[in-house]
């Protein structure tokens, strides 16, 4: 059997194109993030980290629990606690209503869950455009910044991306495996 030499080409820039893509996808790799609100500030986590959102429900408070431990809930018949990252940061205390989220963290057995005001939805960044951590930034900790995400419009407002895994991490006080 003959293979006509013009298919033969076809299937070398074919083969040639396919050997070019994993470069492009790596030079452009795609983040998926979860865009929220915290006290006026917007923040953003990784979306492998999120579980899930839910509204805000009861909690029992835990005695002699740090400040930023609001309590835990039980959220499908698993016990979640409930982290403040306002207390946490030391930004300004308001109270909560109905109208505030509880967004469930998750990775392999490890769970939390934090106070946010407002869910903006998820959004694709490239991770090139995310600025490295020098400084902390309204009040949160180094440890738990990932990065700085590009603003649009004001310049001098910039989106904080947290670090999931550091707040797994720290916030239940085991080492993620």
């Amino acid at each position: 059997m003959q293979i006509d030499s013009s298919l033969i080409e076809a299937l070398q820039a074919r083969s040639t194109e396919f050997a070019k893509r994993p470069e492009q996808r790596i030079a452009s790799e795609q983040l998926q993030l979860l865009h929220f609100l915290i006290d006026q500030e917007f923040y953003a986590l990784e979306q492998n980290f999120v579980r899930e959102v839910v509204p805000l429900r009861r909690w029992s408070r835990i005695p002699t629990a740090p400040d930023w431990i609001r309590g835990i809930t039980a959220v499908r018949g698993r016990v979640i606690p409930v982290i403040d990252l306002r207390r946490l940061f030391g930004l300004d205390q308001h109270n909560l209503s109905d109208k505030n989220f509880l967004l469930i963290l998750h990775y392999q057995n490890h769970e939390i869950g934090i106070l946010v005001d407002r869910i903006h939805g998820f959004q694709s960044v490239n991770k090139n455009d995310i600025r490295a951590a020098e400084s902390i930034a309204n009040g949160v900790p180094i440890q738990f910044i990932q990065g700085f995400l590009p603003s649009s419009g004001d310049a001098k407002k910039r989106q904080v991306m947290l670090d999931g895994s550091a707040l797994l991490r720290d916030l239940t006080g085991r080492e993620l495996s």
